[in-house]
């Protein structure tokens, strides 16, 4: 029979302060790999090649990535541009975009270097390795602080770094949401460290992590890293209040309070400005989505259908892009993190309840409903109607790129968990890990099996919409029986695309669960 009990990292006691906050593992290590430093050194390389190689056409092939939301950019600055060439001085208003608009919305004037100074300074140098270095370092240390495993850890870095929403980003040109996604991970980190270990130091290091994040420009993003940072502090708070650590939580709070005014205080400008301007323009909503500002419709567009979140588990199980069949107007990709992550993740949460993997955990499921938006009207229409800020963005699935984050996370919680755990129940078929991937495997096998039946490879009105395009392209009534029958054609012959795009995807997925679980046997 296996042992419930818990062994501890051997790293445990140099990293942590509280020996409930890290899952079973083992860190032994011989020859050149007992140096911390030395191991540190060598994940920091494999980073390095991952981020690299990742972006080679652009490091070493002399390519250019080339958004359109990049080269709009250009357009509304081009203005404000050529005045400062002109005259020398920063342009505060911008003359391209709609009637004009204030400059600090599209350039803000240069101000006292910033946190993220050298990080802008390689941007120039070597973008976007610049900062997906700095993302895939983030998630490398968020890994290793909460389980003490470099393995672990790489695994959690490269999770989160290459799910598929970064390139789709990338190449849509949201360059200030990249750097804020970078960012994210310090932020959380900052956070933890803070609520391990209160003191002066780690409320600078918070400050100079909200800082850095939100010099990125990108607030909906920090918003959302806010949200984790809340719910993992209440998990904190309620084990607080039965009588666990409560000074110690009472003296991180305080020092976090401080470092978050400091870190805002970091970006005052153009912050404040933009809070002046934001009650002219449609993202000043009131509560409830007062007229003329950003109703409900509008925000909830792009919401994740519900089915739909299968494509955290099967990259093409709504069709991927260019045969995309669900429920928004289109879309650049899925959100995609893989059976690996999931199942580990699962494992975290089923296995390690400290008040980081529940923290995590919790926020990871709420963020996946806000991600629902117009689909989860029970939650997200009080949401959006009395919660600050809740409001002021839109586009929910956006929520599933820090469900990304928090699943990379607990997963390395996961793998480490299964590293620790030599001693089997039994029978290794009774082993948590076995039992995961087993039921991964089983409900991956049922949909590649099954999908023909479950899934309907149709987009909601779509027969309809292209019957429509066809009678309109073609100058006749659209119960023209001609018409009928075309649409059905085309539909019939898309589905047959996507459906093998699913199936290829599904067992891709099977492939790599069935690869995991082999591993974990053989560990």
């Amino acid at each position: 029979m296996a042992s419930n009990k818990r062994k501890r990292p051997a790293a445990d006691s140099a990293t942590r302060s509280t020996p409930s906050d890290s899952p079973p593992g083992v860190h032994a290590a011989s020859g050149w790999f007992d140096s911390p430093l030395k191991r540190h050194g060598a994940a920091l390389l494999v980073l390095v090649v991952v981020s690299f190689g990742f972006f080679g056409p652009i490091h070493f092939s002399g390519k250019s990535l080339i958004a359109f939301d990049t080269v709009s950019w250009r357009a509304m600055a081009e203005s404000m541009i050529d005045y400062k060439e002109a005259t020398g001085e920063q342009a505060l208003w911008a003359t391209h975009p709609f009637a004009g608009m204030p400059g600090y919305l599209i350039a803000a004037p240069e101000g006292v270097p910033q946190v993220d100074a050298v990080t802008s300074a390689l941007r120039k140098v070597i973008w976007p390795s610049s900062h997906f270095l700095v993302m895939l370092g983030g998630a490398y240390v968020l890994g290793f602080m909460l389980t003490g495993g470099v393995w672990s850890a790489l695994f959690a870095a490269c999770a989160y770094g290459l799910t598929t929403y970064m390139p789709i980003i990338l190449s849509a040109g949201h360059n200030s949401k990249f750097i804020a996604l970078a960012f994210a991970p310090w932020l959380i980190v900052a956070f933890g460290y803070a609520m391990r270990r209160p003191g002066l130091l780690q409320g600078l290091l918070f400050a100079i992590a909200l800082g850095a994040n939100l010099s990125a420009g990108h607030i909906q993003i920090t918003y959302y890293a806010v949200w984790v940072i809340a719910l993992w502090w209440l998990v904190e708070g309620v084990r607080a209040l039965r009588g666990e650590g409560r000074a110690a939580f009472l003296r991180a709070t305080g020092w976090l309070a401080l470092g978050g005014l400091l870190g805002i205080a970091m970006v005052a400008n153009p912050y404040l400005a933009i809070s002046e301007y934001k009650d002219f323009t449609i993202r000043g909503a009131d509560p409830g989505g007062a007229p003329g500002t950003m109703d409900w419709t509008y925000a909830m567009g792009w919401s994740q259908g519900v089915a739909e979140l299968l494509t955290l588990l099967i990259a093409d199980a709504f069709g991927g892009s260019a045969a995309y069949w669900g429920p928004k107007d289109f879309t650049g990709g899925p959100h995609y993190v893989g059976g690996l992550v999931l199942v580990f993740a699962v494992l975290a949460v089923w296995r390690y309840r400290t008040p980081a993997v529940l923290g995590l955990g919790i926020a990871a499921a709420v963020m996946t409903l806000f991600a629902l938006g117009e689909h989860f009207p029970l939650l997200n229409r009080p949401m959006y109607d009395y919660f600050p800020l809740f409001d002021s963005f839109r586009v929910p699935e956006t929520w599933l790129s820090m469900v990304a984050l928090a699943l990379a996370a607990l997963a390395a919680v996961g793998i480490e968990g299964v590293l620790g755990e030599r001693e089997k129940a039994g029978s290794f078929l009774r082993s948590p890990a076995v039992i995961a991937f087993g039921a991964a495997i089983a409900f991956t096998a049922v949909l590649w099996l099954g999908g023909e039946s479950l899934l309907s490879f149709e987009r909601p009105g779509e027969f309809a919409r292209i019957s429509q395009q066809i009678a309109s392209g073609n100058n006749v009534p659209p119960n023209d029986p001609r018409v009928e029958q075309a649409a059905r054609q085309y539909l019939d012959e898309v589905g047959v695309q996507r459906r093998d795009l699913f199936g290829g995807d599904a067992l891709r997925t099977l492939l790599f669960l069935a690869l995991g679980l082999g591993v974990v046997v053989a560990t």
